[in-house]
């Protein structure tokens, strides 16, 4: 018992260290869901396949899991997102832009239809790197109040 209330209280700490303090009510209460991992990136660097594809995996059997991403802008400017996958195309995102220049300047929350695999997404034109494992489509912003 002592062991699941350090790994709860450890978990909770790193989340609260990635958000940062700015973060509203509404993420940093927001229900726990198994999580696939935190994956901390800079801009044009690789991406942590394992953990994207536990989330990919996830939305495609339909259970819910979640994902932790640090990465920065092309400015170097820190992005933090947390995908979640909630259930069937039902995929909401959180976004902390209160620390890009460029951005909105605030947190931000998105649903989306579904995660597709870059693969399947890829076009002539567009070449999106395959370590991205998969991307947010149909997304559109949640006004909060």
């Amino acid at each position: 018992m002592r062991w699941l209330i350090s790994a709860s209280f450890a978990a909770t700490l790193a989340a609260c260290s990635v958000l940062g303090q700015s973060a509203p009510g509404w993420v940093t209460s927001r229900p726990t869901l198994p999580a696939c991992g935190e994956e901390h990136s800079r801009y044009g660097g690789s991406r942590d396949v394992a953990i994207r594809q536990c989330l990919l995996d996830a939305y495609q059997a339909g259970r819910p899991a979640e994902l932790i991403v640090s990465d920065e802008t092309i400015e170097g400017d820190p992005l933090v997102s947390i995908i979640r996958v909630l259930g069937p195309r039902d995929v909401q995102v959180f976004m902390d832009a209160t620390r890009d220049r460029y951005g909105s300047g605030r947190w931000e929350e998105h649903r989306c239809d579904s995660l597709q695999p870059v693969s399947a997404v890829n076009q002539p034109d567009s070449h999106l790197p395959l370590d991205f494992v998969f991307v947010e489509v149909g997304c559109h912003e949640v006004t909060r109040t």
